[in-house]
């Protein structure tokens, strides 16, 4: 486990009652997005996995079990297209993008060393300890630090989970804030054993990466907090009745 962090969004620490509450709020929001975008998946004929994302270590930790599955960074090794450290091995997507380890980033993650991909980031992150339910990251994108390097553009990230090598089981977006120790996780109802991370949006100043946490306790939707009765009948129902009209438009299309 890495040290405590001086960033109060991701210190560890027991949940109050406020905090509770509002990761029960939260929890409804992103439960609810994720039913509405499985009943889309299911009218077009495809059938994907519930996940959650999240932007707080603290939380993922306490909902997934996660652990550190990397430990701390070895110091500088430079220009690595594949490197394994503890049960992750990082690899670069394309030679064009090899990845430089162990670099200093004492403003945001103090105590800690971090990973940087050359160029547009493109990065595969695999787990050993496979199957797993939930990973997390550690990251920085750089704005007005001097380590940017290059002009900023507002970087978007696709990451793509997978079990084996080509079998998608999910994939979502973030966008995370700019100069701060941030944070990126997914838990699954689905297992699986890698991430691909591409940058859709931005350029090739540098985002720095840092440790990752992995879990093997799978999402347990019928263990979230859902809306009120009423509430979720009008939401249910509402699903149903969308899933209906876009099989109806898929057999259509297809006579």
């Amino acid at each position: 486990m890495a040290a405590a962090l001086d960033n109060d969004d991701i210190q560890l620490c027991a949940p109050s009652m406020l905090t509770r509450l509002r990761r029960e709020t939260e929890m409804r929001s992103k439960l609810l997005a994720g039913l509405l975008a499985s009943v889309l998946a299911f009218g077009a004929g495809t059938a994907d996995a519930a996940l959650l994302t999240y932007s707080n270590r603290a939380d993922f930790l306490a909902d997934t079990g996660a652990t550190s599955a990397s430990g701390v960074f070895p110091s500088d090794q430079r220009g690595a297209s594949s490197i394994r450290i503890g049960q992750i091995t990082y690899s670069a997507a394309a030679a064009a993008t090899p990845f430089d380890v162990g670099l200093i980033d004492s403003a945001h993650f103090p105590g800690q060393r971090l990973l940087s991909v050359t160029g547009r980031d493109q990065l595969n992150i695999r787990s050993h300890t496979a199957p797993i339910y939930s990973l997390g990251f550690d990251f920085v994108e750089l704005e007005n630090d001097p380590g940017r390097n290059g002009r900023f553009i507002d970087s978007t990230f696709t990451v793509t989970l997978l079990n084996g090598a080509s079998n998608i089981i999910d994939m979502f977006t973030f966008n995370a804030p700019n100069d701060v120790a941030a944070f990126v996780g997914v838990w699954s109802t689905d297992p699986f054993d890698r991430i691909r991370i591409r940058e859709t949006v931005g350029a090739a100043e540098n985002e720095l990466f840092g440790q990752v946490y992995t879990g093997r306790t799978a999402l347990d939707i019928s263990q979230i907090p859902v809306p009120e009765p009423a509430a979720g009948l009008v939401m249910g129902m509402s699903l149903l009745m969308l899933a209906g009209v876009l099989r109806r438009r898929t057999r259509q299309a297809q006579s």
